[in-house]
């Protein structure tokens, strides 16, 4: 993996960022924007080949190229505008993620679940 951007800086094979010297870069591994409610699609997304509608709030996103390993963080965004409740999302209890797969919730409000109409994940290592 070679990138490198001269004059302001960024390499990443080792990891350059700024003049002032090095740092760790952990770049968005692949991210997704989906609908969740009523029939699912994918909205835009990289490095993700398609959603899977398990139930009710229940979705695996599976990933195009697997990432190094499962040991990844997840950065959320969800949302029902019509519904006008908030809604959070949580990795799903019922599987473990894996390189190449991911099982998350989302949740009402209130807790109990809910699909949603919009739900963006990233996810970063």
């Amino acid at each position: 993996m070679a990138t490198t951007l001269s004059s302001t800086s960024i390499t990443m094979g080792s990891s350059t960022l700024a003049p002032n010297g090095t740092i760790n870069m952990y770049p968005v591994r692949a991210w997704v924007a989906f609908n969740g409610n009523g029939a699912v699609g994918i909205r835009g997304s990289g490095n993700v080949t398609s959603i899977t509608d398990n139930n009710t709030g229940d979705y695996t996103v599976n990933i195009t190229t697997a990432l190094a390993d499962a040991n990844y963080a997840i950065a959320t965004g969800v949302g029902n505008a019509s519904v006008g409740n908030e809604r959070m999302i949580a990795p799903n209890d019922f599987a473990v993620p894996t390189s190449t797969a991911c099982r998350v919730g989302t949740r009402s409000n209130s807790g109990s679940v809910a699909d949603s109409a919009h739900v963006e994940l990233f996810f970063v290592r």
